[in-house]
């Protein structure tokens, strides 16, 4: 399903949800803007989430309304997320647009990730640092509370893949290169720095041997 078809389909469900949420206008309020996608990129829905804009709510009907012309570009967006102060890895974005007849919506994509939880260590606006903001169902964390304990354990349960059978967490870790390390005086091993049990031994490829064939006796 393309994601002009999927933004239509969530549109016509009339609702809002743990991963989809409509704003009428665009953002003119920065500090609304990084609460929201803070509540988007730690949801536990395990896919991308989407802040559909130019849309009513679903209390008027989600009738897209469309977007003025002058408004905040993909650029400025990100260089918002990109001077701020998060405690380490901060979330991805990227804004498409789309025209329904003569009308133009945009789509604020926040990127799954599993670097969860997403938060900040500097107070911007009325966002609050060290407050670790989600969204449940089709609710956002207000700005002055912090997620519920449970969900936030949820989310660095995930983000250490403490909930994956070994081989998919093998799977994962595998693909964090810079956290793989030679074992001093031992060339012959490297070990996952986060987790050292997990190992990788380095062989040399065999040497390719000539087909053997027996012939019997009847």
């Amino acid at each position: 399903m393309s994601l002009l078809d999927k933004v239509f389909q969530l549109i016509q469900s009339c609702r809002e949800g743990l991963y989809w949420d409509f704003k009428e206008c665009a953002y003119s309020i920065n500090g609304d803007f990084v609460h929201d996608v803070l509540c988007m990129a730690n949801s536990l829905s395990g896919c991308d989430k989407y802040i559909i804009m130019g849309v009513s709510d679903p209390k008027s009907g989600c009738e897209i309304k469309g977007l003025p012309k002058e408004r905040k570009t993909q650029a400025d967006y990100i260089d918002l997320l990109r001077n701020l102060q998060f405690a380490d890895a901060r979330p991805e974005i990227e804004l498409r647009t789309f025209i329904f007849g003569e009308k133009e919506i945009d789509v604020l994509i926040v990127y799954e990730c599993s670097l969860k939880p997403f938060y900040l260590t500097k107070q911007y606006e009325k966002v609050l640092p060290y407050h670790i903001y989600t969204r449940t169902l089709d609710s956002n964390t207000p700005k002055d509370k912090s997620a519920d304990f449970g969900v936030v354990e949820r989310m660095w349960r995930q983000r250490f893949n403490l909930d994956l059978p070994p081989k998919e967490k093998f799977e994962k870790i595998l693909e964090d290169i810079p956290n793989w390390h030679i074992d001093v005086g031992n060339e012959e091993n490297a070990y996952y720095e986060p987790s050292p049990e997990y190992q990788i031994v380095f062989s040399r490829p065999l040497k390719s041997r000539p087909a053997r064939i027996t012939i019997g006796k009847n």
